[in-house]
């Protein structure tokens, strides 16, 4: 491996990490996701594969209500005096 396709301490280290690199994907750790395509459009999991909706990275609840009372609450649209905010 070179520099350019030198892995971060998560990136997975395979041929496929090295054509996806080719292909123009930046993996990022904090999602443990490759983002590439027009605009970072396209989402791929570690192995290549497209990121499924269902997936950790497309939640649609409300993260901090699920961290501090184990509720799903849908998010949406909500607004306040500040303005429109997504939240739950």
């Amino acid at each position: 491996m070179n520099a350019i396709t030198t892995p971060t301490k998560q990136q997975p280290v395979s041929a496929k990490a090295d054509d996806l690199i080719a292909a123009g994907y930046k993996w990022n750790d904090t999602f443990s996701l490759w983002f590439g395509g027009k605009g970072y459009s396209r989402v791929l999991n570690a192995d290549g594969k497209p990121a499924n909706a269902e997936g950790d990275f497309w939640k649609k609840y409300g993260m901090l209500a699920s961290q501090y009372s184990g509720e799903q609450l849908p998010l949406q649209v909500l607004q306040s005096n500040a303005g429109f905010y997504i939240g739950t």
